[in-house]
């Protein structure tokens, strides 16, 4: 039945069933948009978050570049596990300046790479720097220098290159390691992120270490021919 010129237009019926059908094609873009921006934010706070954590792991190389090459030194690290995780430290001497990030510290810091729980009432931990001026024992002189939060765990390795081994602790606190190896997980079923810092003073001992079993083995010869 054909409607009639003075009745053309739409029924209360097709009315209906053009706003459902907006209405279902405006919720699926709005969940589309939405989902797309939560992935949007996601993933801008992983990006800020690896950022973070590269910009943690290039402090820590900065300060192994600033440990002596000769002389007096203290270079340790321990194994820890808390709560059934790694939280290993890793400690050195450090004269103000960069090793200890402040420009005014007296005398030598002794500088510790550690986690530590960000309150008493707290489960949450977080990485940073314990400095303690050498000889002062006077009450509130050491200091903490938060870095990273949160850290699920901490592992630190070494590498003794005139040993070929990579053991989990090291304690000759004259020398120090070829290789720092830096292992930390954010959360629980986070990836793990992990880097290998080279020791650029390690490289310098053993080069004159080498250098003076040369001149020695050559200074030996020529005596020899002397004689």
């Amino acid at each position: 039945m054909r409607r009639s010129p003075e009745h053309s237009g739409f029924t209360l019926v097709e009315v209906l069933v053009a706003v459902i059908i907006l209405a279902l094609v405006a919720f699926g873009v709005h969940g589309f948009v939405s989902r797309i921006l939560v992935s949007l934010r996601v993933s801008s706070e992983q990006d800020a978050e690896r950022a973070r954590v590269r910009g943690f792991f290039s402090l820590v190389e900065a300060q192994l570049a600033q440990l002596p090459a000769q002389g007096p030194r203290w270079f340790a690290g321990q194994p820890h596990v808390f709560g059934g995780r790694s939280a290993d430290s890793m400690e050195w001497d450090a004269v103000s300046g960069p090793g200890v990030l402040t420009g005014a510290a007296p005398g030598v810091c002794r500088v510790s790479l550690e986690l530590k729980l960000v309150g008493a009432s707290s489960t949450e931990q977080e990485i940073g720097f314990r400095r303690k001026i050498l000889g002062d024992n006077s009450v509130g002189r050491e200091s903490w220098v938060p870095l990273l939060r949160p850290v699920s765990s901490l592992q630190i390795r070494y590498f003794d290159g005139p040993r070929n081994t990579k053991p989990e602790r090291w304690t000759d606190t004259g020398s120090v390691p070829t290789l720092v190896y830096l292992s930390l997980q954010m959360r629980d079923g986070d990836p793990v992120e992990e880097v290998v810092l080279s020791v650029p003073a390690a490289r310098v001992s053993g080069a004159r270490a080498a250098g003076g079993g040369a001149q020695g083995r050559d200074g030996g010869g020529q005596d020899g021919g002397g004689r």
